[in-house]
């Protein structure tokens, strides 16, 4: 079955590219090659499946992928095409922001941090400039373990009117406050966290949320990170705060989506 749609999309590949050959007009053009680097993206993520699926008793770590990394690399030129070859263009942005999500498919951060980088710099009004700002930040917390440079990414996005990712970047800012010992800033952020959920995703249905929705339960998940910096502030012997047990289970049981999560 996946090699049918690998041949499937080979086709595809093959009729785009008959296509651009002969499209004279420019608008449509960019469009097609959005397609193709859609279609390579998709012939890799199909043959990493096969070739998976062939070995399965072999750790990834020692299988030879690059064979089946070559189209998602196509891909990634197919999109430095379309920013280069289209200098007038709305949509030179979105090119960079599918560069770049290659990019980190492949392991080239680098290469990602710097594609990012050009949206975050040249395209401030870009619908993907806030994403981009919570994946960079991602990587620097994360890979790079600069909580400073990942803290400045959060903040900026949610320095933003709300948007989609505002209540995400509350909660990664949450994080990098406990990194940095900040209880009670950790605990303000958090707390952003949830009181700006519900309106960041308001109109959005699950398929239409970004991605980093699709994984956690973000609301949830600023209910639950409260807890360590709660225990460091209410603790009996911190001097920071005092407050009576009865208003901490008050607070949380109305943060809470259910009894479950409380």
């Amino acid at each position: 079955m996946i090699r049918a749609k690998v041949s499937e999309i080979e086709g595809k590949i093959k009729a785009t590219k008959e296509q651009m050959r002969l499209m004279k007009n420019s608008d449509f053009l960019i469009g097609l090659y959005f397609n193709l680097g859609d279609l390579l993206a998709e012939k890799s993520r199909a043959l990493l499946t096969l070739k998976m699926a062939q070995n399965p008793d072999t750790p990834e770590s020692e299988i030879d992928l690059t064979k089946e990394r070559r189209p998602k690399q196509e891909a990634v030129e197919v999109y430095q095409k379309i920013f280069a070859f289209f200098p007038k263009s709305d949509l030179r942005d979105r090119a960079l922001f599918y560069e770049g999500h290659e990019q980190r498919d492949l392991g080239d951060f680098q290469a990602m941090v710097a594609t990012y980088g050009q949206i975050v710099r040249d395209f401030p009004a870009s619908p993907y400039w806030n994403e981009t700002q919570i994946l960079i930040g991602d990587y620097l917390m994360e890979e790079r373990k600069d909580v400073d440079g990942a803290l400045a990414r959060y903040e900026a996005v949610a320095a933003r009117p709300l948007n989609p990712f505002t209540s995400v970047a509350h909660y990664r800012a949450g994080w990098c406050h406990i990194n940095k010992l900040s209880y009670a800033n950790a605990t303000a952020s958090f707390q952003k966290a949830i009181e700006t959920y519900a309106a960041a995703v308001a109109g959005l249905d699950r398929e239409n949320l970004p991605e980093v929705y699709r994984k956690v339960d973000v609301r949830k998940e600023a209910v639950l990170s409260l807890v360590t910096p709660f225990v460091e502030l209410y603790a009996e012997h911190s001097p920071l705060i005092k407050v009576k047990q009865n208003q901490l289970t008050s607070y949380f049981l109305a943060s809470s989506d259910g009894f479950g999560t409380y």
